[in-house]
C-alpha cells in the first residue's frame, strides 16, 4: 500500500493499533530477515492478497487449536549465509549444510508448505 494513500497515513497506523502490531512482530520474530519486513508492513487492500493471507492464518490457527505448536524454536536462522548461495562456486560448510538439511526435513514433515514459505521467504 502506498504511504500516501489516505488509509495509510500515520494517524491510521496509531488509531488502529497497526503500529503496535508491526513493532511486536519485529521484536518477536525469530528470523532477522523478517525484522525489516515487519516494520515496513502495511495493511492489505487487494481482496486476493487478503484471501491468501487468510489461508495462512487458518493454518496457524488450526495448529494452535490442535495444540501442535509450530517448530519455530528448532528452525535455524540461515539468513546470514543464504545470500552467499548466489555466488558462483560458493560451498556450504558442514554447519550450514546441516542447517539447510534441518530446514528441508522440517518443511517436509512438520509444517504445511504455505506456512514454510510464509516463515522463510516473507
Amino acid at each position: 500500500m502506498n504511504p500516501n494513500d489516505s488509509i495509510c497515513n500515520p494517524s491510521f497506523y496509531s488509531d488502529t493499533g497497526f503500529d503496535v502490531i508491526r513493532r511486536w512482530l519485529k521484536e518477536n520474530c525469530l528470523c532477522s530477515l523478517n525484522q525489516d519486513y515487519f516494520i515496513k508492513l502495511s495493511p492489505y487492500y487487494k481482496i486476493e492478497t487478503i484471501k491468501d493471507s487468510q489461508l495462512h492464518t487458518d493454518e496457524f490457527l488450526s495448529a494452535f487449536q490442535r495444540k501442535v505448536p509450530l517448530p519455530l524454536s528448532t528452525i535455524p536462522d540461515i539468513s546470514i549465509w543464504l545470500p552467499s548461495l548466489d555466488i558462483i562456486g560458493f560451498q556450504l560448510n558442514p554447519e550450514n549444510f546441516q542447517q539447510l538439511y534441518q530446514i528441508l526435513i522440517l518443511s517436509s514433515k512438520k509444517i504445511p508448505y504455505r506456512m514454510f514459505i510464509l516463515i522463510f521467504f516473507n
